[in-house]
C-alpha cells in the first residue's frame, strides 16, 4: 500500500459462457444496472419517426428536419437533432437514441433495449388523430406494444421478457394537439364539452392507457406535463392577435395546460400501487421561463421558429426550400410548433433531477447486480481513501480495473462505480474534464480506453456495486487487498 494511504479494492466479475464476441469498434453508451429498456407513448414531442412508415402527410424525415442529428439525418423526430427522451435514455445508459417501433431494420438488441410508439399528432382523444390524417391513436400503440411484447416472447422466451418489462420505463407525453388544435381549434368538442369536462375525458383515456400498460407489466411509468402551450410559435400567430409584432403568449391556452397539469397530479397520486412507480416531470415551468428569458439560457428568439417565416411553418410547410435561420441552438423552437435540440436538452437538465431521485429509489427497490451483454466483460471498482478525496481514490481504482481487464487481454469491457463524480468525469466533454482537479486522470482512463474494441463506464448506486463496495470497506483490512475474478 502506497504512503499515501490509498486503500485499492477491485472487483472483476466475468460471464464464462461466450457464444459471440462483438466486433464493433465504436464506443458503446454505459450499460445500466437498473433500467433495462425505455419505451416511449405519445404525439411528436416523442415520436422517432413512426410516421415515416405510416400513410400520413404529417412526417418529418426530410431536410431541415434532422440537420443536427448524427449524419445530418432527418430521422422524422420533428427537431433539427435529438428528442428530450433520447437525452433521457442515453443518461440511464440504455443506448444513445430510442428507433421507432415501426422501423423494420431493428435488430433483436435494438428491440430489447426498449423502441417507441409514439406517433406525431395523435392525442389521448381518439378525434384528435381523426383531425391528424390518421395517425397513431393512443389505442394502436398500446396495441403495437403488445404485439411487440408477442414478438419478444417467441424470441428471448416469456420469463425473461417478463423481467425485462418489469425493470423498463414507460415514458408518455401528450396531450397538446388535444388542446390546442381538436378543442380551441375546431368547434366539435366544445360543442359537447366545457374545458373542466374536456380535461377529464383527456385524463380518463390517460389512465385508461396506464392501466393497459400495467397489464402488460410496466412497473415504472413517467408522464410528461403539457408546455406553455399559449407560447408556441404557431398558437402565437393564430390567437395572440400580434401575429408579427410583440407576439405575445396566449395565456388562455397556457393556463388551460396548467390545469391539466394540476389535475393529472392528483390523478396520479390516486393510481400509485406499491413496488410500481408513477413519475411526474415537469415541463412547463422550465420551459416557460426559457420563453420569457431566453437570454439567460443563451437563446436569441423564443416566440418564432427557425424554419420558415417561423410564424406558422411545420411539417412539410417546414421543407428543404425553406430559408433555415443560421444558427437553431439560439432558438427556442425549430418549427413553429415544435423546440430544438438546445431547448430539448436544457428541458431534459431540468427534470435530471426528478430522473435521479426515482432511479435512487429504484435502485432500492431492485438492487441486483445485471451481468454484462453476451461478449463484454464488466469491471465494477470501488475504493477507500484514508485521506485526501474518495473521487481521487475511485479514479486510481477505475484506472487498475481498466489495466486489469487490458492485461487479461479483454477487448470489450463494461467499468461500474458507485462514484458518480468519477463516472460524469470520464463521459464528460473533453475541454470541460480537462480543467477538473482530476482531469489528467479522466484522460489517461479515456486513453486506455482507446485501446480497446469498446469501452464503456456507467455509475451504478452502491447496492447494486455491492460486492466491491464490500471488498473496499472497511479500511481496516488493508491487509487483505483483493483483486480477483469471480465466475458466474
Amino acid at each position: 500500500m502506497s504512503s499515501r494511504g490509498l486503500l485499492l479494492f477491485i472487483f472483476v466479475t466475468v460471464i464464462t459462457v461466450i457464444v459471440t464476441v462483438s466486433e464493433s469498434r465504436e464506443l458503446i453508451r454505459p450499460f445500466n444496472n437498473t433500467i433495462s429498456a425505455v419505451y416511449v407513448f405519445g404525439d411528436s414531442t416523442v415520436d422517432s419517426g413512426n410516421n415515416n412508415y405510416i400513410n400520413t402527410v404529417f412526417k418529418a424525415n426530410f431536410p431541415p428536419y434532422g440537420t443536427n442529428f448524427a449524419n445530418h439525418t432527418p430521422t422524422g423526430r420533428f427537431c433539427d437533432g435529438r428528442l428530450v427522451t433520447d437525452f433521457m435514455t442515453s443518461y440511464v445508459g440504455v443506448k444513445e437514441n430510442v428507433p421507432p417501433y415501426l422501423d423494420p431494420t431493428l435488430s433483436l438488441d435494438e428491440l430489447m433495449t426498449g423502441v417507441c410508439f409514439a406517433s406525431s399528432g395523435t392525442g389521448l382523444d381518439p378525434l384528435t388523430a381523426q383531425l391528424f390524417d390518421g395517425v397513431i391513436t393512443v389505442p394502436k400503440q398500446l396495441e403495437n406494444f403488445k404485439e411487440y411484447k408477442t414478438n419478444l416472447e417467441a424470441s428471448i422466451g416469456k420469463n425473461r421478457t417478463k423481467t425485462l418489462i418489469k425493470k423498463a420505463a414507460f415514458l408518455i407525453s401528450i396531450g397538446t394537439n388535444d388542446i390546442a388544435v381538436n378543442y380551441m381549434s375546431t368547434p366539435l368538442r366544445r360543442l359537447t364539452y366545457n374545458i373542466t369536462a374536456y380535461l377529464q375525458v383527456l385524463l380518463q383515456q390517460l389512465k385508461q392507457l396506464i392501466e393497459g400498460l400495467r397489464e402488460e407489466g410496466a412497473h415504472i411509468i413517467g408522464l410528461v406535463g403539457l408546455p406553455p402551450i399559449g407560447c408556441v410559435p404557431a398558437v402565437i400567430t393564430l390567437y395572440s392577435g400580434q401575429p408579427i409584432f410583440g407576439r405575445p403568449c396566449v395565456d388562455t391556452f397556457s393556463n388551460i395546460a396548467l390545469d391539466y397539469n394540476n389535475k393529472l397530479q392528483d390523478m396520479l397520486k390516486t393510481l400509485q400501487k406499491p413496488n410500481t412507480i408513477l413519475v411526474y416531470a415537469d415541463i412547463y415551468q422550465p420551459l416557460n421561463d426559457i420563453v420569457h428569458n431566453p437570454s439567460k439560457y443563451g437563446f436569441e428568439k423564443a416566440n418564432v421558429g427557425c424554419c420558415g417565416t417561423g410564424l406558422i411553418e411545420a411539417t412539410f410547410l417546414c421543407n428543404s426550400g425553406s430559408v433555415l435561420c443560421s444558427d437553431p441552438s439560439k432558438y427556442v423552437f425549430f418549427d413553429a410548433i415544435h423546440p430544438t435540440e438546445a431547448t430539448y436538452r436544457y428541458l431534459f437538465e431540468s427534470i435530471r433531477p426528478t430522473m435521479d431521485r426515482f432511479l435512487k429509489k429504484l435502485s432500492q427497490m431492485i438492487s441486483v447486480w445485471v451481468p454484462p451483454v453476451t461478449g463484454f466483460v464488466k469491471i465494477n471498482v470501488d475504493a477507500t481513501l484514508i485521506v485526501e478525496s474518495s473521487s481521487s481514490a475511485e479514479d486510481v481504482a477505475t484506472i487498475r480495473g481498466l489495466e486489469f481487464g487490458i492485461d487479461k487481454g479483454w477487448r470489450n469491457i463494461i467499468l461500474e462505480g458507485d462514484c458518480k463524480a468519477v463516472t460524469e468525469g470520464v463521459l464528460g466533454d473533453n475541454d470541460r474534464s480537462k480543467f477538473h482537479l482530476l482531469g489528467h486522470i479522466f484522460e489517461e482512463i479515456k486513453t486506455l480506453a482507446t485501446s480497446l474494441d469498446s469501452c464503456s463506464c456507467s455509475h451504478v448506486f452502491c447496492e447494486n456495486n455491492s460486492v466491491a463496495h464490500a471488498l473496499a470497506n472497511p479500511p481496516s483490512r488493508a491487509s487483505e487487498l483483493y483483486s480477483g475474478t469471480c465466475t458466474q
